[in-house]
């Protein structure tokens, strides 16, 4: 503010030109005043150095002497404001080196300790292991997960994306609780389609931006064509083969799911040391996403014949990659055991994570 009355920090004190300004004006405007004064009193060319000449100066002339002592208090206020922005200009200089400095010492920390974690398991009872390849962009990994620290609004633009993606999992993962036999096959699948395209694209997106080595994800997303079992859809398309791509489309989703989340965890280690807040979110993620991989894990395991037939699907007329498809839709019945543990720590995570953003579960 004090710029716009010329204070410039950047400028000694005598190159200003309000400074000086302050000071003549007010001296340069008191003798003039004086000489008129004296000379419409015609005591223009009189000089008398007695006390009695001093004392009738000084009781004549009071207000030019004052109007002209008003340079001191004005040159000092100058002054003083010149050096309180010039203090804060230092501080300020001071606080971006420093934070430009520990920016640099993050993003080295980052980098460095990449090989340290290398083979390091997520955690103690997860089966995903960080892995330096993993990280196939440093520098843009770095400036997605860990650049925002100490700018709010990236951070906040940042944590604005981890909620897009938990609203894919939390779709995701309502869709897998979904009973065929209770809620008709054709119904689960289209939900299920749904869910995992627009997760499977997302997930795929994040690795992008998060410069993580990843799967391309090939999905033909058309109900109709890849997700009805093969008995129904080659009886109006004998020539189709709805299963090519699908299957090697969600294990890339399931690898894709696991990198996130042992690169999320490394990052979340790392922001620890500079953010303690936000080192428990990034963590927090890559929990929801650890959870995430065990259940498709149980989701895309062998399909059984009990399920196959109950599904009206007819086991003979299935090749080997149509029951991979297979395994997605219906190799894990919602009263599975396992099924409900992994969807209960999922669900879990993601409360945890919700509370983190500040999100109401209630929602």
């Amino acid at each position: 503010m004090l710029r716009n009355f010329g204070v410039n920090p950047g400028k000694g004190l005598l190159k200003h030109k309000v400074f000086w300004a302050l000071i003549l004006v007010p001296v340069s405007l008191g003798l003039v005043l004086m000489v008129v004064s004296a000379a419409c009193a015609g005591l223009l060319f009189q000089l008398d150095l007695t006390p009695q000449g001093f004392n009738f100066f000084y009781s004549e002339f009071k207000f030019h002497l004052a109007l002209m002592a008003l340079a001191i208090p004005l040159g000092a206020t100058f002054s003083r404001a010149h050096s309180s922005e010039q203090t804060a200009s230092l501080i300020t200089q001071a606080i971006v080196k420093d934070n430009k400095e520990k920016e640099l010492s993050r993003r080295q920390g980052f980098l460095d300790c990449i090989g340290i974690y290398d083979e390091k398991l997520i955690s103690s009872e997860s089966r995903i292991n960080f892995k330096s390849g993993l990280i196939s962009q440093p520098l843009i990994s770095y400036n997605f997960l860990l650049g925002v620290i100490g700018s709010t609004a990236l951070k906040q633009e940042r944590l604005s994306r981890y909620r897009k993606c938990l609203k894919y999992v939390e779709d995701f993962a309502d869709s897998l609780i979904l009973d065929y036999r209770r809620d008709g096959v054709e119904a689960v699948v289209d939900r299920r389609a749904s869910a995992v395209c627009w997760l499977s694209m997302e997930l795929q997106d994040l690795c992008q931006d998060a410069g993580v080595k990843h799967t391309q994800i090939k999905l033909r997303l058309s109900p109709e064509a890849n997700f009805y079992p093969r008995t129904r859809f080659l009886a109006a398309n004998p020539l189709a083969n709805p299963a090519s791509g699908q299957s090697s489309g969600y294990d890339a989703t399931s690898d894709n799911v696991s990198s996130l989340a042992a690169v999320f965890f490394y990052a979340g280690q790392v922001a620890s040391v500079s953010d303690a807040e936000y080192s428990k979110i990034l963590l927090g993620f890559g929990d929801v996403l650890e959870k995430l991989f065990a259940l498709l894990c149980i989701h895309n395991r062998q399909v059984g014949l009990d399920d196959l037939a109950a599904a009206g699907v007819d086991y003979a007329l299935l090749t080997q990659e149509d029951t991979g498809v297979l395994r997605f839709w219906f190799g894990a019945l919602p009263d599975s055991e396992s099924r409900e543990i992994c969807d209960s720590n999922l669900r879990f995570s993601i409360v945890r994570f919700r509370e983190m953003l500040g999100l109401d579960n209630s929602d």
